[in-house]
């Protein structure tokens, strides 16, 4: 911990920034200075600890800091731990909208300020971490930081390609795909310790969210009015392991994961807390056991659906097709899948990124269709942009409508690849075409 680089300095000189007492700072800058110590304490005890183990005197004894003046500042640590993430925020998006409004063309400001980006990400990975692995276990509160953090990138980059005579009226569900395929890049090599890497990725990036261009008409919604009623199995209603799951989805996804318990997990299921802890060792590896068990019952219908298909382009289309109805047949344990499963830490999101990157694999023969300067970032960036998608629809309106994101999934994950007046036949008219595409 005490090696840690933070934004603020190295964790171990955190004490040292203290500033001396007397009359000769005001007291607005003694306030300042006690707050950015805080500021790396958290970055530097979250990134040790993990947010849950962190505990207000960690953050006093590595900041030096008083527990009266801690609650001068913040109401408690879940208080501090979201003033660090805006302090982490504003730095990152000041410096990067810097670069862009530096002289040049577009493109070129674009990828300075992209870039700036991905260096501040390598030189502070504790403090991205708590960012884009952390935040989601500081409560559903703190998610709406997310939110914020997606609009102000959203902003800089609506502002970019507004320059750009192609790419102007690209619609906004594509800018937020995009944003999601960044930061499925992101957050994946930042949980796995490989943040160092980054910078090196920013022209494979760059080809990857540039290759996207408005729709030469509008992505239509699915003719069909009707949802799907099933996606195929679902969990089994028989057997220990069977009920638990059912009711830990059902419980996880009305309650949030923070407020499911195992004796409500077990009274939902009609088990006992002995026969719940039989089959598991506590609420999170039940998720993890439902997560996965899941996940191969929407792989069993992707796969087949993928491979009955005339042709790649229409296998993608018919592959999410599959796999949301599946989702859309399933609302409690997709609830829970999607929106929940990141509150119960990295190894949570690790099985999330396992199955982004399980689904990748259909987009890979794409490859194949793609412009020379794409590279294999660009099919996982893809099925991150798919999956933002589904996040947010999943979030709002829910899982019941996914059929009608279809086509604009279907859209988002072929463009890159076959161009966007293909990628918009097969995404509006998949379904009655079983033409080959040469």
């Amino acid at each position: 911990m005490r090696a840690t680089d933070t934004p603020w300095g190295p964790a171990k000189d955190l004490r040292k920034r203290m500033l001396p007492p007397g009359r000769g700072g005001s007291a607005e800058a003694t306030a300042r200075n006690q707050r950015e110590r805080l500021y790396g304490a958290t970055v530097a005890t979250v990134a040790e600890k993990g947010y849950g183990d962190t505990t207000v005197a960690d953050l006093l004894e590595l900041a030096g800091v008083s527990r009266s003046t801690f609650y001068q500042h913040f109401a408690d640590k879940q208080a501090c731990f979201m003033a660090t993430y805006d302090a982490i925020l504003d730095g990152v998006v000041a410096a990067s909208t810097a670069e862009f409004e530096s002289d040049g063309q577009w493109i070129e400001r674009l990828d300075a300020a992209y870039a700036k980006l991905l260096e501040l990400i390598a030189a502070y990975p504790a403090a991205a971490h708590l960012c884009l692995v952390d935040l989601y276990g500081a409560g559903p509160e703190a998610l709406a930081g997310s939110e914020q953090a997606v609009g102000q990138f959203a902003q800089l980059l609506r502002r970019a390609l507004d320059e750009s005579p192609e790419r102007a009226d690209l619609p906004e569900p594509l800018i937020q795909a995009i944003l999601g395929g960044n930061f499925k890049v992101l957050t994946s090599r930042v949980r796995r310790g490989r943040a160092g890497e980054l910078p090196e990725l920013v022209p494979e990036i760059a080809a990857w969210a540039l290759s996207y261009q408005p729709p030469p008409s509008p992505i239509r919604k699915p003719r069909s009015r009707s949802q799907p009623t099933g996606g195929g199995p679902q969990f089994a209603p028989y057997g220990d392991a069977g009920r638990i799951y059912e009711a830990l989805a059902l419980e996880i996804s009305e309650r949030g994961y923070q407020h499911t318990t195992i004796d409500g997990i077990a009274t939902r299921a009609g088990a006992s807390v002995h026969t719940f802890y039989r089959n598991f060792d506590g609420k999170e590896s039940a998720l993890a056991a439902a997560y996965d068990t899941g996940l191969v019952q929407s792989l069993a219908l992707i796969q087949p659906a993928f491979e009955r298909a005339v042709d790649w382009p229409h296998g993608v289309r018919a592959a999410l097709r599959a796999l949301l109805c599946f989702l859309a047949g399933n609302p409690a344990w997709t609830r829970t899948a999607i929106l929940e499963s990141p509150a119960a830490g990295a190894a949570m999101m690790a099985r999330a990124d396992d199955a982004i990157d399980r689904f990748a694999s259909i987009l890979e023969p794409g490859l194949e269709w793609a412009a020379p300067d794409l590279s294999a970032v660009a099919v996982e960036a893809s099925a991150g942009a798919i999956y933002a998608l589904i996040y947010e629809h999943v979030r709002k309106p829910g899982p019941a409508r996914l059929l009608e994101i279809l086509p604009l999934c279907t859209f988002v994950g072929l463009a890159p690849f076959v161009g966007a007046e293909l990628a918009l036949a097969i995404a509006n008219d998949g379904e009655r075409s079983d033409r080959r595409v040469a």
